[in-house]
């Protein structure tokens, strides 16, 4: 099953030692239950789950050192639609910041422009020109031919319904801002790297998948990959407490998030969680499975507190928690508003899936 593969990918990679490793290996994220149950008819209820299917293409200057550039600026261009414009080229910054990068005005090293379209396919022309507004500047050139879009496949899994009616793409140019504001006239815009990446999905508001698609983009820049350019990301949107739970018990705390709603109200690894809002948990989807068996996803989300409390919860329902303290052996009667949280994850054309490095 995806979710038995997703807890093997998520031991962090920093453990101390190999017996904490051990330890990490064996919690499951909240994150991943609510993918194994989230929003199954589609309808926008928590958890929400959706998969974002891409095509990413990066062609770095082949005679261009871009791994020690550390600062960016961005040209604002667009006239159809600027605001949208700047909030892409905000998600942009915030994901470059978290590769160690510095946004600089008046005199970075890179200077970005961008382009985005969404909207019908039949209606795409892919750019084919530079336009630096900043120094006045354009070129034209062989546009980047996009490839045909695959067919899109039949709904048997979680967001496949979220394909194949809308077209979206964003391609980003990262240009060399020293060679744009020198005295010499260019014959030819001094690309450093481009990178464009786009996909088909049911939303025409190209900021439902933004973040996803720039967040692979850019993890192409400076250095590739080596991920295959078809894609596919996983969205989910789920309540949390902020813990990691026992893979065959999810009653007993593993792993709990420094700063967690649960960090800040004393649960700790080994705790053990008796009930939610005075209802017994589940021990895990097995347990559930013997009493209904085919239908243990749909009694897992109709009954388990954990479920319809924390993880559907919006962040603004405060639950009351009884908790078995592995220190003191006490029972703790705690009141937590959970957390909303986002997290993606990227699946290899195996299954084989891993938290991305840049949410």
């Amino acid at each position: 099953m995806l979710a038995g593969l997703l807890a093997l990918a998520l031991a962090s990679a920093d453990s101390g030692n190999a017996a904490k490793k051990q330890k990490e290996i064996k919690a499951k994220s909240e994150f991943l239950i609510a993918y194994d149950l989230g929003d199954p008819d589609g309808n926008g209820s928590l958890p929400e789950v959706t998969a974002f299917r891409m095509t990413v293409k990066a062609y770095p200057a082949p005679d261009k050192k871009l791994e020690g550039l550390r600062t960016f600026a961005f040209d604002y261009s667009s006239t159809d639609n600027p605001n949208l414009e700047k909030e892409l080229f905000k998600m942009v910054k915030d994901l470059l910041v978290q590769k160690g990068m510095e946004y600089s005005e008046n005199n970075p090293e890179i200077l970005i422009t961008m382009s985005f379209y969404s909207g019908p396919k039949q209606q795409y022309a892919p750019p084919s020109t530079i336009v630096v507004q900043r120094f006045s500047s354009g070129w034209n050139y062989e546009a980047i031919k996009p490839e045909p879009a695959p067919a899109a496949p039949a709904p048997t899994e979680k967001g496949a319904s979220n394909c194949g009616k809308f077209f979206r793409s964003i391609r980003l140019n990262f240009l060399d801002f020293a060679a744009l504001a020198g005295s010499e006239k260019l014959d030819f815009p001094p690309v450093l790297w481009t990178g464009e990446v786009d996909g088909e999905g049911s939303s025409t508001d190209l900021r439902v998948p933004a973040r996803a698609m720039l967040g692979e983009l850019l993890g192409e820049f400076p250095q590739a990959t080596g991920k295959p350019g078809e894609r596919k990301v996983y969205q989910v949107i789920s309540g949390a407490l902020g813990i990691g739970v026992d893979q065959d018990d999810y009653r007993i705390v593993r792993k709990v998030i420094p700063d967690s709603v649960a960090d800040l109200a004393g649960i700790r690894p080994g705790d053990i969680i008796l009930s939610i809002n005075k209802q017994k948990l589940s021990k895990n989807y097995a347990d559930v499975y013997q009493a209904y068996g085919a239908n243990y996803q749909a009694e897992y989300r109709a009954h388990d507190p954990y479920y319809k409390y924390i993880l559907s919860n919006n962040g603004a329902t405060p639950v009351e928690l009884k908790v078995k303290s592995k220190q003191n052996r006490e029972l703790d009667q705690l009141r937590i508003t959970p957390e909303l949280e986002t997290n993606y994850f990227y699946c290899d054309a195996q299954n084989i899936c891993s938290r991305v490095s840049w949410q």
